[in-house]
């Protein structure tokens, strides 16, 4: 289906002869489709190109740039680059609404070129339901839920775009990568392949008595809007060179915008979250790996990835984790998550005699502040826990060995989530991260600076694993710190104390640059003292 002006998906799904595209480069030319002045003056742009996903199919693939309206002022290197990821189903519109980094962009004295990436559209659904968000709209309205503002997009990132083969014999109990309910086909995506590179018709329109029971999904089965298959990586890296050098940000402005490539940052929640984590890769024979265009850092909320996970960063990409101790999407412990039955594990007996084990309660208690005490018996628990990578309950997993996830690479239990899938604990996505398995028990948790008391709200608070690697727990779901799903709701002191903390106290006020993008790199003092003494760092050229 070809593109038919603003209000389309702009989606491009077309079934062509093999031979005209493997002659063809992945990535067609890059053009401008929506360009709109900002009340501050600054300017908002939609770009489009054509990628091709396999052999046979064409998709048009876009990204959002928000420039502020002191851009002219970074400088010969460009203004640093902020790229924010959103999660499965969103689109430019949505998260650039929900986020409000173009708001903030034009707040602080520093300011930062807004990336806004997009997932790809791989699922057969009407073009109106894949990015029902249009540039027509405002930000506030592709951030409101009630209006549909997301769309049926994901990302093929942390092996969730990679099938898992089931296992079959007499041990299949104990060497499946699913369950019973994990097969059932709006859940099955990391059991088989049923995105479109694996089978053409898995995305087909389900049957009525399915439609019936799964209303809110009517059009396709789940399985086909909660992973993707495309080639991400071509996606991610011409857009960061079309941002940072080119024809693209040369021409569409006079005297050009172009990024500086040096200071890149990534962030995003849930698959979003995955994807800064993924395109961060260190690994040179990855096809992940951007090379000069990776970033300098990444602040990830969420992001667990699946049991065919393999990335490794090697503890060479300064790192924040963000994480909701009750999410139950990226379940960060099997505690927090469900059984095989989808049955919340916390409703259930054998989590509520633990409740009830005032020696275990105390021992939460004692690993939290003071002024964390007013929580049940039940947040506690799990919130210590979550803090501390699993040790608390660690002892008593065994009684989940035949209801829960089975093991992830790194042999830790996975949680399952509302949806049936396995996720990867925050355990071991640490581990990925630094390297090395750190005791999560043994660190020192503070708060993070926030005038407004936002943090203290949500039980926030944050520890260094390494000195380039931080983790921030904090009591709620599967979203940011700060956020509901309908956003900031227009409280202002939320947005600030979100914006603050990823983009003042993680990136420096976009100072960080990437290793080795200068000749003498300095490493980054311990910020977690900076952090404690109340001090924070501005200007200069601090390198990680």
């Amino acid at each position: 289906m070809a593109s038919s002006g603003l209000g389309s998906c702009w989606l491009l799904a077309t079934i062509l002869g093999t031979s005209m595209l493997a002659e063809a480069s992945p990535a067609g030319a890059v053009t401008e489709v929506f360009n709109r002045t900002k009340p501050s003056g600054g300017l908002f742009m939609v770009f489009e190109f054509s990628l091709s996903f396999n052999a046979h199919v064409l998709y048009r693939r876009r990204f959002g740039v928000d420039l502020p309206a002191s851009f002219s002022s970074c400088g010969s290197s460009g203004c640093p680059i902020l790229v924010d990821f959103p999660g499965s189903g969103g689109s430019i519109f949505s998260q650039r609404g929900w986020t409000q980094w173009y708001d903030y962009q034009d707040e602080v004295e520093e300011t930062f070129v807004l990336v806004t990436m997009e997932g790809s559209p791989d699922a057969v659904v009407p073009d109106d339901m894949i990015l029902p968000c249009t540039p027509e709209e405002t930000p506030q309205e592709c951030a409101d839920t009630s209006k549909a503002g997301d769309g049926f997009t994901s990302w093929n990132v942390l092996g969730w775009g990679t099938p898992t083969e089931l296992e079959t014999g007499p041990n299949s109990s104990l060497l499946s990568a699913c369950f019973p309910e994990a097969v059932k086909p709006w859940n099955a995506y990391q059991c088989f392949g049923t995105h479109l590179l694996n089978d053409v018709h898995a995305c087909h329109k389900v049957t009525e008595e399915h439609q019936k029971e799964w209303a809110s999904y009517t059009q396709i089965p789940g399985n086909c809007i909660s992973a993707s298959g495309a080639n991400d990586w071509d996606y991610v890296r011409t857009v960061l060179q079309a941002v940072t050098q080119g024809a693209v940000c040369n021409a569409t402005v006079p005297g050009g915008w172009c990024g500086d490539r040096s200071r890149i940052y990534f962030t995003g929640q849930s698959m979003g979250g995955m994807s800064a984590l993924q395109f961060a890769t260190p690994d040179p024979s990855s096809r992940y790996f951007l090379g000069s265009l990776g970033p300098a850092a990444i602040a990830a909320c969420s992001p667990g990835g699946s049991r065919n996970n393999d990335l490794e960063l090697q503890g060479q990409v300064p790192t924040l984790l963000i994480q909701g101790s009750q999410d139950l999407v990226a379940v960060p412990v099997p505690w927090a998550g469900h059984d095989r039955n989808l049955v919340r594990i916390a409703n259930m007996k054998v989590f509520q005699a633990m409740v009830t084990n005032d020696t275990l309660v105390q021992l939460a208690r004692q690993s939290l502040p003071g002024d964390f005490q007013n929580l049940s018996p039940d947040d506690l628990l799990i919130l210590a826990d979550v803090r501390q990578g699993g040790a608390l309950l660690a002892e008593y997993l065994p009684d989940l060995a035949d209801i829960a996830g089975f093991p992830d690479r790194k042999g830790r239990m996975t949680g399952i989530s509302a949806g049936a899938y396995m996720w990867e604990p925050l355990q071991t996505t640490l581990q990925r991260v630094v390297q090395t398995d750190v005791q999560m028990s043994q660190l020192r948790y503070w708060n993070p600076p926030d005038p407004s008391g936002q943090a203290a709200s949500i039980q926030l608070q944050c520890a260094d694993a390494t000195a380039h690697v931080r983790v921030c727990v904090f009591q709620g779901g599967h979203t940011y710190p700060f956020l509901t799903p309908d956003g900031f709701e227009h409280n202002a002191s939320k947005a600030k104390a979100f914006h603050d903390l990823l983009w003042v106290d993680w990136f420096r006020n976009g100072t960080l640059q990437r290793p080795g993008a200068l000749q003498s790199p300095i490493d980054l003092p311990d910020a977690g003292a900076l952090w404690r003494t109340g001090l924070t760092m501005l200007g200069g050229n601090l390198l990680i």
